[in-house]
Parts: structure tokens; C-alpha cells; sequence
């Protein structure tokens, strides 16, 4: 896809161009928020050395957790580095913060892949102390940017992308 070079001032038909990219690529594999930004999807780039990459970008990784459901008899501190266990994905990792018996805050420092919002994430009682470790709730997703250098099969004989796709502009 190649767009015209931005102007100083502003151009209706630069604009329109773009329109008309946004509008193809949503209709493919592109998704866009309201503000024409990717949501998901993944667009394939070619470099200044004629290497072909595919960005791609997608939800599932945890981005902040809701609702927090203590064990008991927690031991007051901060742990870092704590897997999360459960829900639909793998990978999770959270600072946990107790004060006396309640885990007061979990915070993503690592988001994992594959998750969906209200997966249930428990923290291991042996991390935390006590005899039932807490659980606490998956609120929002981040995105996961992937770039993968294409090489082999994914380069047709042109030397473009072969990747499999719906989409005629990737």
C-alpha cells in the first residue's frame, strides 16, 4: 500500500486516499477502532533490503486485573515475579502486594497470551502464605505486537508475501 507523502497543508484527496486504504483493510483482516487505530489484524512491510515482514497484532495478553478475592492468612509483603495460574492463556506474572491478611493489589508485570476478559487468575497460597491462595479477575486485554521476518514458502516467486490471506493488500 503506498500513500502520498504528507503535505503541510491540508489535502482532501490525500485524505480520501487514505479513506479508501482505511475502508479495504477494515473490510480484510485489518480491525480499526473508531480512531483509525489497528485494533487487530497484521499488515506485511518490506524493508529498504527487500526483506518482507508480517506485523501483526492481536488481544490476549492481560492488561489490568478487576477484582481481587483473598486466601487467607496471606503474609504481609511484596512479591514479585509471581505466576498467574488459570483462565484461558499462559504466562501471566504480577507484583502482589499483601497488607496483613488481604492481597491489596496485583499488578501485570508480565501480560501472557490468550486470554480473555473475567478469566478467573489464581496466586499459589506458597507464594503468598496462608492456607487458600487469592484469585483475582482479568479487567482488560493488551495488545501483542508480533513482527515476523518472512523467508522460504511465505516469498512467491515475485518475491512478495505468499502468506496465506484473504486480504489482496498485504
Amino acid at each position: 500500500m503506498i500513500l502520498p507523502p504528507v503535505t503541510q497543508k491540508y489535502d482532501a484527496s490525500v485524505q480520501a486516499v487514505f479513506n479508501e486504504v482505511v475502508e479495504k483493510s477494515d473490510q480484510q483482516n485489518l480491525k480499526l477502532d473508531q480512531d483509525n487505530f489497528l485494533t487487530t489484524g497484521s499488515i506485511c512491510l518490506q524493508n529498504g533490503d527487500g526483506d518482507w515482514f508480517k506485523l501483526g497484532i492481536g488481544l490476549g495478553a492481560v492488561g489490568t486485573v478487576g477484582t481481587i478475592v483473598d486466601g487467607s492468612d496471606t503474609g504481609p509483603g511484596v512479591y514479585t515475579n509471581v505466576s498467574l495460574t488459570g483462565g484461558s492463556g499462559s504466562g501471566a506474572k504480577a507484583t502482589v502486594t499483601c497488607v496483613t491478611d488481604d492481597v491489596q493489589s496485583v499488578t501485570i508485570t508480565t501480560g501472557g497470551n490468550d486470554y480473555t476478559i473475567s478469566d478467573v487468575l489464581s496466586i499459589s497460597a506458597s507464594i503468598i502464605g496462608g492456607s487458600v491462595g487469592a484469585t483475582c479477575v482479568v479487567a482488560t486485554l493488551a495488545p501483542i505486537l508480533t513482527i515476523t521476518k518472512l523467508t522460504g514458502t511465505q516469498i512467491d516467486a515475485d518475491g512478495r508475501p505468499s502468506i496465506a490471506s484473504t486480504n489482496p493488500y498485504v
